[in-house]
């Protein structure tokens, strides 16, 4: 039995659909919505459930135990393999073709399928490279 649409869910969903491409903490998101009337405990247990259904994805950050969210549902995001720079924070989406030749390429030397909408590689954009 799925979930029920609440209205918390409702915001929450709202505020990842306007901000696709970024990863975001609970304490972040809790600060943009919070003058929707939601509790900071709300945003938590329904992070939990929307990661569990896979409308959301949780990230690991790169020097802390924090864990950012980042949507997943969006048609930009069907069939990315998506690039987050570990300076600023920005996720950026691969062209299907070049996930599609690592997928290939990796599938074929080791004997590994990846999950594309998962996965997730890190490294430095351009902007902060410079």
């Amino acid at each position: 039995m799925g979930k029920y649409q609440t209205e918390q869910r409702i915001i929450l969903m709202d505020f990842f659909e306007k901000n696709p491409d970024h990863n975001f903490t609970a304490r972040q998101i809790y600060e943009n919505i919070k003058d929707s009337g939601i509790s900071i405990s709300a945003v938590y247990r329904n992070l939990s459930d929307l990661a569990i259904s896979e409308k959301i994805q949780r990230v690991a950050g790169k020097n802390s135990r924090e864990i950012f969210y980042r949507y997943t549902g969006s048609e930009k995001c069907m069939g990315c393999l998506h690039l987050s720079c570990i300076k600023c924070g920005k996720t950026f989406h691969m062209s299907k073709e070049a996930a599609e030749k690592i997928s290939e390429t990796i599938s074929e030397y080791s004997n590994f399928s990846i999950n594309v909408i998962k996965s997730v590689i890190y490294g430095v954009c351009s902007d902060c490279d410079e």
